[in-house]
């Protein structure tokens, strides 16, 4: 006996839920997976359920098909004929169940030279209701060679007046961004996203990578008028420095995950060139655990609440961080109003839980600087922090409004 359509359509959803589209959406929620690197093997492992799903019946395959095109990744096997060729969208028509594409360095493991805005711009026209586009670090080369897909010769390129309809609904890019993968086609694309409102960058090679790619472009401006986020996970300096080159009118929020642990002290003055460019419009900051020791270099925080007069969302890792020491007279963000302190503690850290509750009275303290701090929200696991005493005793007579991050209000 068949099941009814409703009732395989709820299993396929459910299995697969959520896809990349929702999972990396523009909308920013503290310490969210979200906010951190795309995983290696997230979008196959998702694909390979998909595609075993659609395997059970012609009935199951028929209704997976809006699954399967959901998200489209570029960097398939030779034995995987979901996408056999980019114009197989739209022969097929299926490029209309796109709501995220993934691209790689090159469409031609031969041609890195076809890596151009004009190629890439005939596929996403195929992808009308596209939402999200990813160019992760680890995108690599597909299958596709010229035997699997030739460009004519008298194609019809897309001009920049002839832009993609999934354009106007890209909401969220996210680039990795380094002399490995073409700078260029980074700004075509970007700069053709009028409602792009986040911006994931991400540098892991190695110190100075990125920032010898930007050498022919950091005297070029790129406005992106409505980008309210951007996310940063760079480990070198020179692309910190390079972050001059953007305009960003409307930013509130800056995600800091990444930073450059071999440049020791240099990061006091690399932030504060960042926050010199981008502080005087951000509104929530937030320190990500980044290699777990790079923002207890040097007190990241204390910059943040003495160059940035709007900030009203602070969230970082206690154990990642500095206790901070800006002091009253120093502090230009008096409207902070809400603190996110996560208790993770990584491995090889455990030597520092002993010293947390002792951090966490000094931060106390420290908090009280603040005459509009009205919460104090606390991710993780607390019980061994909260056990102390002498916390408890502080956080008790605050008049903060201390909550757990699933809403639970304490004690």
């Amino acid at each position: 006996m068949s099941l009814p359509s409703e009732l395989i359509l709820q299993v396929f959803r459910w299995a697969t839920w959520p896809p990349p589209h929702v999972k990396l959406s523009a909308e920013y929620t503290p310490f969210s997976s979200s906010n951190v690197t795309v995983a290696f093997n997230d979008p196959s492992i998702e694909l390979k359920l998909k595609y075993n799903l659609a395997l059970v019946s012609r009935q199951w395959r028929d209704l997976a098909t809006e699954f399967l095109y959901e998200h489209i990744a570029f960097r398939r096997t030779q034995t995987d004929e979901i996408v056999p060729s980019p114009d197989w969208l739209s022969i097929m028509d299926y490029g209309r169940y796109a709501m995220s594409v993934q691209i790689c360095r090159s469409l031609y493991a031969d041609q890195p030279s076809s890596d151009l805005y004009e190629i890439w711009a005939l596929i996403f026209h195929h992808c009308p209701n596209v939402k999200l586009i990813l160019r992760p670090w680890w995108g690599k080369v597909g299958a596709f060679s010229r035997e699997h897909w030739v460009l004519p010769a008298n194609v019809q390129m897309p001009s920049s007046s002839n832009l993609p309809l999934c354009f106007a609904n890209v909401t969220r890019l996210e680039w990795e961004y380094s002399s490995h993968f073409n700078i260029q086609l980074f700004r075509d694309i970007a700069q053709r996203l009028p409602n792009l409102r986040w911006l994931s960058l991400t540098s892991i090679v190695g110190a100075g990578t990125g920032g010898r790619a930007l050498e022919s472009h950091n005297h070029r401006s790129l406005h992106l008028s409505q980008l309210t986020t951007l996310c940063l996970r760079i480990e070198n300096a020179s692309m910190y420095r390079s972050m001059q080159w953007l305009t960003l009118p409307k930013l509130t929020h800056l995600i800091i995950e990444e930073q450059d642990v071999n440049i020791g002290g240099a990061n006091a003055r690399i932030m504060r060139g960042l926050f010199e460019k981008l502080g005087q419009t951000l509104e929530v900051l937030e320190l990500g655990r980044g290699k777990y020791k790079h923002f207890r270099q040097s007190d990241v925080v204390s910059l943040a609440v003495t160059m940035c007069p709007k900030l009203h969302t602070l969230s970082y890792y206690v154990l990642y961080t500095t206790v901070p020491s800006a002091s009253r007279i120093a502090i230009v963000a008096k409207s902070l109003r809400h603190i996110h302190l996560h208790a993770e503690a990584a491995s090889g850290f455990d030597s520092l839980l002993d010293l947390a509750p002792m951090h966490m009275l000094q931060r106390i303290v420290w908090f009280r600087r603040f005459e509009e701090l009205d919460y104090l929200t606390l991710h993780g696991d607390w019980t061994a922090i909260l056990q102390n005493p002498e916390v408890s005793k502080a956080l008790s007579g605050s008049r903060w409004i201390v909550k757990f991050e699933n809403g639970t209000a304490w004690p």
